[in-house]
């Protein structure tokens, strides 16, 4: 997931990393209100991989500028995903009462024979089925995004992060060190 660093012939220094927050904006002058991350190695680095928005050779020193996000890449895609699965179960909910057709999930999975991943389907059409207003994607993850998840925690662990440190971060977005 990550390239490999040596941490000695890195200058760290010239890799300035702004954080997200609530008053930040962008206007033609540059970013404003970011917070600037204190990065001194690798290990520092490695627990915002997933949040990394953009990424710019900067200044005429050669400092590199990292945007990164109040929240993980990850975690807004696999949301974004389940979103749009959801909303599609939802239109097709409608389209059975408005048909006046029994909305059952053999009918569901028929319309959604293109996704593989029939557990979070039929997971999707239970949620949609008890409430078809208020259905929601939370707690929903997927294969893909796990793996992502996964693979981030193992490079955490190399990097030398204790297992609970690195779980805590990277399924939690929770620093306990």
């Amino acid at each position: 997931m990550i390239r490999e660093s040596n941490d000695e012939t890195t200058d760290w220094s010239k890799i300035k990393i702004y954080q997200h927050t609530d008053e930040s904006y962008f206007d033609e002058k540059g970013f404003h209100g970011d917070q600037l991350l204190d990065i001194k190695c690798l290990k520092d680095l490695l627990p915002y991989a997933a949040f990394l928005t953009s990424m710019a050779y900067g200044s005429q020193d050669g400092t590199y500028i990292c945007h990164i996000s109040k929240r993980s890449f990850v975690d807004a895609e696999e949301e974004e995903h389940f979103t749009w699965y959801l909303n599609y179960i939802k239109k097709l909910y409608r389209r059975c009462k408005r048909k006046k057709i029994e909305f059952n999930e053999d009918y569901v999975l028929n319309e959604m024979s293109w996704w593989s991943d029939k557990d979070s389907i039929k997971t999707l059409f239970n949620r949609v089925k008890e409430h078809p207003c208020s259905a929601n994607v939370k707690g929903l993850h997927d294969n893909m995004h796990q793996y992502c998840r996964k693979r981030l925690e193992e490079d955490m662990i190399k990097a030398g992060y204790t297992p609970e440190q690195a779980y805590e971060w990277v399924y939690h977005n929770n620093k306990t060190w």
